[in-house]
Parts: C-alpha cells; structure tokens; sequence
C-alpha cells in the first residue's frame, strides 16, 4: 500500500492527539477548542506548520467538528465522541486513510435523521424565565422570547451522569453472574447485555436500551422459573430420603420381628408332636412370610413412584436449561441478518483460531463493506438499507462454505472466517462471493438494486487478536475502495 509523506504523517498524528485531547478533557469540540488543543499537544511549531495537513484535512476537521454538533438520532454527543477515539486510536500514519475514514464515520453520522433544529436559530421560543433564574435570562425584558435550549442543564454534567449510570450498570453485569453457581447461561446473558451497554460504536441508544431490558427482565424470570424447578427438586430428593429411613427403619423393625418369630417357629417345630401340629405351625410361618414380602413389596413400590417424580422432576430441568442455552445462543445471533453478531464472532474466532493454531491450519478473514450505502440510505430510504443487508445475509449463508463462519460486524460491515485457506485462497473465495451478488439481483419494491461491496483479506497470525486482524483486513478493505470499489485487496503479510 502507499504511504504518505512524512510532514503528512506527522500533521495526521497531531490531528488525532488534539482530537483526542478534547474527548479525554471533555471539552466542547468547537474550532476555539481545537485550536487550543493543537498548540497544547504540538506547541507554537505546530501550530506553525498546521497549513501543511494538506486541502483535504483542514476542511474535513472543520465539518467534523459540525457534524459533532448535529443531534443525529441514536448519535448521541458522547458516543460520537467515544466512536472517534476509537478511530484515531486504531489508525496508522497514513494521512489519506485518515481521511478515508473520517469521510467514512462522518457519513454513518449523516446516513440518519436529525432529531431537533440542526440550527440553533431553529430552536423552538419560550417566554423568558424569573428573575434571578440565570444571569442572562434575568437581564432580559419581561415577556422577552429566548431559546429554549439556552435553559437546558448542562450537556456536560448530564453526559457525565449518563457515563456513571452506565458504568454502575456494566458493574452490575460483571458482578451478578459471581454470584450463580454453574449458571454459564446467566454468564452469557449478563455479557450480553453488558455489550449492549457498551457497543462498538459508542455510548447505547434507546433501542440498544429496550433490549437490554428486555434481556435483564427475560433472563430474570427464566432464572426464577429454573430456581423453582431446583428447589421443588431438591425438596423431593430431601423427601425420599427422608422416606427411605422410614422405610429402612421400619424393615429393620420387621426383619427383627420376623427373625422373632422365625426363632419361635423352630422351637414350635422342634417340639411338634406330630403332623397336624407341625402342619400349622409351618402356616403360621408361611402367613408371616407373606406378610413381610407384603410390607417389603409395598415399601419397594413407593420408593420406585417417588424415584419416577425425582426423574421426571429432573427431566423438566433439563428441558428448561437447553432450552435456557437456546436462548442463549440466539444472543449471539444478529436479529436483522440471522448472521452472527458481533459478540458471537469473538467467541467463534477464539475457538476456531484456537483450533487452527493448534492443528497448524491456516485461517484467513475477510472484512466486507458495503459500497455506497449511504448513498443506497439516502435514495431508497432505511427499510431499503435493512432489506439489502438481509439480501447480503442470505448470500453470504448459502454462498460461503459450510466450514466459514459468517458475522455482521457492525452497521454495513461483514466478517468471514475461512479455515484451511490462505490470504489469496481467500480473497478468490471473496471475490466468488461478488460474482454471485452481482447476478443475485437485489430487488426493493419490484425495482432491481444494484448493490456491491469492497473487501479486505488478512491471513490470522498465530495468537493474533480478532480486532488486530480486522484492523489489518481493514486496510486492505480501505485500499480496495480507494482502487475503485467493488474490489477485493489483500493485506501484506508482516513478519510473524
């Protein structure tokens, strides 16, 4: 891949460290801000040479630090934030990537509605609040319209509140599964909603919230309902022990009642005189034979009916935990593309780079984006967006082969794992993939879509992490787009 000049290298990392000396501080991302934050973390020499980031970069800082501004649904300030952190954090010293990306985010930010006026100007007027309420607002004439936002609590403090209250929670979600024994479900569904709580891109919106309560409120009643089940269990268990010492005491009583009388039976026959005497003592002993095998025929049957409730009891159990683990695995299933999601390729990729490292195969990832999809959003509108990611799912089910693990990654993002496959192996079997979307016409409302996607192919190393190879097939995804989409690229293999 190209790389940039040096004095565009370095105007690239000072313009990550100052943005991220706004988002460490909490500081309001306005161009005054920014200014500072580049002398603070350049100095007066860099300050000197910002003119040297290029056309592109100056401009694109600027509409970033709009666009920060701008109430996009389900963006909220702190999560944009938190999403470019991640960015800068993750990239290299390549400035025209760095632009790349940025256009990139910038358009995720624009690809949904605007909740609210974009301009202040735009905010609704209210009459003007008491005397003594804020400084302004007092120095203002009687019956005098103001913005209403200028009454609003801080953003800062709020955000502040919201970060805590998130961070409780995630606290929450570490400690409740401690405190279940052998529940490796409950695990599950606290991680769950744990990454609810703290999605890759940013801070959680309203929707990521429902579900997470409704995952919480879910997981609550199963517990219950499986903690019923275990003590109604355990309270049968306790019973018929219970009852097998009653009746283990109570055979022991009548085998020594019995060893009794069998004692007196042979000093009767002993001492019979004749037949008829002898005759009716062996009925005696016959009908007290009988007796004992009643009450031992009785005892057995209660204990082989109270034995039938424990296994019945215990069946149900079971039922109700694989059923429990069903759920579970439903978690890690992506509810728009059926793929897996996120959460579920973590898990899948350590147990299968595990077993590649182990057997010395080899493994290759590849990382899909769809190209234009804002584009697609903004023309079609969102259900058409949706419909295509589903149309992309179900290809990349019956496409791929049944050994490669498919995962929706995020937004227009997909990740393919591929066993046994080396980087150019891989990128054919990518490229396969593009063919069959392209003759496999995406159709929205009887109109047929043209849709593609770029992609990115890394070979694993061995112990290397999922995000280090995704941020490697990135690259390559990222070069792919720049050499005109609707292309494949392969990363260059580093040393191991």
């Amino acid at each position: 891949m190209n790389c940039d000049a040096p004095v565009d290298a370095a105007a690239a990392q000072l313009a990550r460290a100052a943005l991220r000396h706004l988002a460490q501080r909490r500081l309001p991302p306005t161009p005054d801000q920014y200014a500072m934050a580049w002398r603070a973390v350049g100095g007066a020499d860099a300050c000197r040479g910002r003119d040297d980031l290029g056309g592109a970069l100056g401009p694109l800082i600027a509409h970033l630090l709009r666009q920060l501004d701008l109430p996009h649904r389900h963006w909220t300030a702190a999560r944009k934030k938190e999403a470019l952190g991640r960015l800068l954090a993750a990239h290299g010293s390549e400035t025209a990537t760095l632009v790349e990306r940025l256009n990139r985010l910038i358009d995720s930010w624009q690809s949904v509605p605007i909740d609210g006026p974009a301009d202040p100007s735009a905010l609704p007027r209210v009459p003007g609040p008491p005397a003594g309420r804020a400084a302004t607002a007092s120095a203002a004439p009687a019956g005098h319209l103001v913005p209403a936002a200028a009454h609003a609590p801080p953003s800062p403090r709020l955000q502040r509140i919201v970060d805590d209250m998130t961070d409780l929670l995630v606290a929450v979600c570490d400690t409740v599964p401690a405190l279940v024994e052998e529940e490796a479900w409950v695990r599950q569904q606290f991680d769950a909603i744990r990454d609810m709580l703290r999605p890759a891109s940013g801070v959680p919106d309203r929707r990521d919230m429902a579900q997470a309560r409704a995952l919480l409120r879910r997981t609550a009643e199963e517990h219950q309902r499986l903690l019923k089940m275990r003590r109604d269990s355990l309270q049968m268990m306790k019973t018929m022990i219970a009852q097998c010492i009653d009746w283990l005491r109570a055979l022991t009583e009548s085998s020594g009642r019995f060893g009794g009388k069998l004692n007196t039976f042979v000093e009767e026959i002993e001492r019979s005189p004749d037949l008829p005497a002898l005759a009716g003592t062996v009925r005696h002993l016959i009908e007290e034979t009988r007796s004992m095998y009643a009450e031992l025929d009785a005892s057995k049957t209660d204990f082989v009916q109270a034995s039938e409730r424990a296994r019945l009891l215990e069946d149900e159990v079971s039922r109700l935990a694989s059923e429990l683990s069903a759920a579970s695995a439903q978690v890690m299933t992506d509810h728009l593309t059926s793929l897996l999601n996120r959460r579920g390729l973590e898990r899948s990729f350590d147990e299968l780079a595990g077993r590649c490292r182990s057997e010395r195969r080899a493994l290759s990832l590849a990382l899909l984006d769809v190209d234009d999809f804002k584009r697609l959003n903004d023309a079609l509108g969102h259900q058409a967006g949706d419909d295509a990611l589903r149309h992309l799912g179900r290809l990349l089910r019956v496409r791929v082969r049944p050994v490669d693990l498919s995962a929706r990654y995020g937004g227009e993002e997909f990740v393919i794992l591929l066993p046994d496959l080396d980087e150019a192996q891989a990128a054919e079997a990518v490229r396969a993939v593009q063919r069959a979307l392209t003759s496999d016409v995406f159709l929205h409302h009887s109109r047929q879509v043209f849709i593609t996607f770029s992609a990115g192919v890394a070979r694993v190393r061995d112990g290397e992490a999922l995000d280090d190879a995704v941020a490697r097939a990135d690259d390559a995804m990222y070069e792919a787009k720049r050499s005109g989409k609707n292309r494949v690229c392969v990363a260059a293999r580093a040393a191991q």
